[in-house]
């Protein structure tokens, strides 16, 4: 088995955390998708993933999606001026647990942030109401960060995370949501 520099990662959201889910969008997260006809809806609500507890969570995918879009707006600026970081940080870079609960602050409850949205159709601009929940700045998760061996040192990751200062994870990351500070600490 080849051996992996592995890292816990800390972060904290210094802005409130958008959701993305799809599912259930109009009752809630709990809701089974064929309870609900979107054909009828005039709202469109994204929920956070949730665990056996109920708990929001991030999957390891949406962390593993931000260090590729990361990597792919900074390529040859990291450290190391690594070239193709995207495909390398999608080959070498492993995000775990699967379930990464989001730690709310105690005191604290999700939101919903509603905002007017403008879509394109074949048939014209269209314009409805669209939904989020939210989860609150202060909001923090622990996570593992293993990299096979390759050009991605740990001054490229933190590179990579630093990113995340200005532009976060989550829903509508581009208007300032979801943005984070964190720690990386090397695992012995």
């Amino acid at each position: 088995m080849i051996e992996t520099v592995d890292y816990k990662l800390s972060v904290t959201f210094r802005r409130p955390l958008l959701s993305t889910q799809m599912v259930g969008e109009l009752a809630g997260p709990n809701t089974n998708d064929d309870d609900v006809d979107l054909a009828d809806a005039g709202k469109y609500t994204t929920y956070f993933f949730r665990n056996a507890k109920g708990a929001p969570i991030l999957y390891d995918y949406h962390l593993t999606g931000y260090l590729k879009e990361a990597a792919a707006a900074l390529n040859g600026k990291v450290h190391g001026g690594v070239k193709n970081l995207r495909q390398k940080v999608e080959n070498y870079v492993f995000v775990s647990p699967v379930e990464i609960p989001l730690l709310v602050p105690p005191d604290e409850e999700p939101g919903l942030f509603e905002r007017p949205c403008r879509k394109r159709t074949p048939f014209g601009a269209r314009v409805f109401i669209a939904a989020s929940e939210t989860l609150p700045a202060g909001t923090k998760f622990n996570a593992g960060i293993s990299v096979y061996p390759s050009e991605i040192s740990q001054q490229a990751l933190e590179d990579l995370l630093d990113w995340g200062f200005y532009h976060g994870i989550g829903g509508w990351r581009t208007g300032g949501w979801g943005r984070f500070t964190y720690t990386l600490t090397p695992e012995k």
